[in-house]
C-alpha cells in the first residue's frame, strides 16, 4: 500500500474514532440531561386535563345524571380542585352499596357530591353524617340532594371535623358506622385515625383521598414528618387493627379495613 493509501486510511480511523467519541460524550450528556431533568409519578383527577385515558375512564363508568350536575358544579368553583374525581365517587357509591351500609362518615363535604355518592349506596333508612366547617360551601349541594332524592339520608353538620367525631362517640355511636371518607384538612389527617376507628363497626371501612399527593410521597426532598397524609399512611401500614391497600386512583385511595 502507498504511503498516500495508508494517510486515507489514517485520516478515516481517526475521522471514525472521534465520531464515536463525541456520540458517545453526547450519550452521556443525554443521560446526565434525562436523568436531572426526571419528574415526580404524575397523579391527577381525571377531570383536570382531557387525557385520552381519563376520557375513557369516565366514558366506561355509571355516573348518576344529578350526581354529575353537581360535579360541574364543583369544579367549577375557585376552589373546585377540592372536588374528588366522579369515578371515586361512582367507586364510593359501589363500594357502599356492596357492603350493605346503613350509616356513613363524610369528613369535609365541600360542595357534597362525595356525601351524595354515599347516600346513593347506602341501604333503605341509611344516613351519612357530613362534616363541613364552610356553610357556604354545603349550601350549593343541597338542591341537589332534594333533586336526587337523597336528602333525608345526609345529616349535614357545620362544626370542626375533630369535634363533630368526638360528639358522636359521646352520643353512644361507636361501633355503628360501615364506611367513613376523610378529605379534609391534610394536617390533621392522623388526628382522625382512633375517633374514626372508634366509630367504624368491626370490618367498617376507613377510605382516604389524596394518599399519594400529587406523587410526593416519593420526593426525598420532602419533609414527610410534617404532612399530615404521610402520616397516616404510614400509621395505617403499621397498625394492626388494619388491613390496608393503596390505590393509585386519581391522587390516590387509601382504604383500611377494621379487622
Amino acid at each position: 500500500m502507498t504511503n498516500m493509501n495508508w494517510k486515507i486510511v489514517a485520516g478515516v480511523g481517526c475521522a471514525s474514532l472521534a465520531a464515536a467519541g463525541t456520540g458517545y460524550l453526547l450519550y452521556l450528556l443525554g443521560q446526565k440531561s434525562a436523568h436531572s431533568d426526571k419528574r415526580l409519578p404524575s397523579t391527577d383527577k381525571t377531570y383536570e386535563n382531557n387525557d385520552p385515558i381519563n376520557l375513557y375512564v369516565i366514558d366506561h363508568t355509571t355516573i348518576n345524571p344529578v350526581l354529575k350536575k353537581l360535579h360541574k358544579l364543583s369544579t367549577s368553583h375557585s376552589k373546585g380542585i377540592m372536588t374528588t374525581a366522579i369515578e371515586q365517587d361512582t367507586f364510593l357509591t359501589i363500594l357502599t352499596k356492596s357492603l350493605n351500609a346503613k350509616k356513613a362518615i363524610d369528613i369535609g363535604m365541600f360542595f357534597g357530591c362525595r356525601a351524595m355518592a354515599l347516600a346513593l349506596g347506602l341501604s333503605d333508612g341509611g344516613k351519612v353524617v357530613g362534616l363541613e366547617i364552610n356553610s357556604e360551601y354545603i349550601e350549593n349541594g343541597k338542591p341537589f340532594f332534594a333533586e336526587a332524592g337523597i336528602s333525608d339520608k345526609i345529616d349535614i353538620r357545620i362544626k370542626d371535623a375533630e369535634e363533630g367525631l368526638s360528639e358522636m362517640i359521646k352520643d353512644g355511636e361507636s361501633g355503628t358506622y360501615d364506611i367513613a371518607f376523610l378529605d379534609a384538612f391534610n394536617k390533621s389527617y392522623p388526628s382522625y385515625l382512633e375517633p374514626v376507628y372508634t366509630l367504624l363497626c368491626p370490618e367498617g371501612l376507613f377510605v382516604i383521598d389524596n394518599a399519594l399527593q400529587g406523587g410526593k410521597v416519593v420526593d426525598p426532598q420532602v419533609d414527610k414528618s410534617v404532612n399530615g397524609v404521610f402520616r397516616i399512611n404510614d400509621m395505617l401500614k403499621n397498625d394492626c387493627r388494619f388491613e390496608v391497600v393503596l390505590l393509585k386512583v386519581a391522587d390516590g385511595i387509601m382504604i383500611a379495613r377494621k379487622i
